[in-house]
């Protein structure tokens, strides 16, 4: 019987360790998963301040604001350094399309012109128009 009891605790353990060890794994990786959304939300605000700064020059350098839609669109699209679809996803992307909507409505007012609500029509809008401009 004390041989059946000693398996049986030493089973027990073993089950308690590795709860606790994938509690441990999975807390570090939404820990890092969270601070890539903040890091991620970070740049998408750091990028409307950059695109405000450039649009509020005179005269207004749409040129880098585009760069900064631009960059905001492209970092680390969902799924990269979040799961697709997660609570963390949405969030991120969330506030990926509320700076690239600022920056656009930015763009709008400087350039007087409306290339709609995707940043990708924007995008390579604004870049064919530098193009004829520097090779006309």
């Amino acid at each position: 019987m004390n041989r059946t009891r000693a398996v049986l605790i030493s089973a027990a353990i073993a089950v308690l360790c590795a709860g606790v060890a994938w509690h441990f794994a999975r807390d570090a990786w939404k820990s890092i998963q969270i601070s890539f959304a903040d890091e991620q939300t970070e740049i998408f605000s750091e990028m409307v301040a950059k695109a405000t700064d450039a649009l509020n020059r005179q005269p207004p350098d749409v040129k880098a604001a585009v760069g900064f839609l631009e960059y905001t669109h492209r970092y680390y699209p969902s799924g990269t350094k979040q799961t697709i679809g997660s609570t963390l996803d949405r969030i991120v992307e969330r506030s990926r399309s509320l700076a690239e909507s600022r920056i656009t409505e930015m763009l709008r007012d400087a350039t007087g012109v409306d290339h709609g609500t995707d940043a990708e029509d924007w995008i390579r809008e604004l870049r064919n128009h530098e193009e004829t401009d520097e090779g006309g």
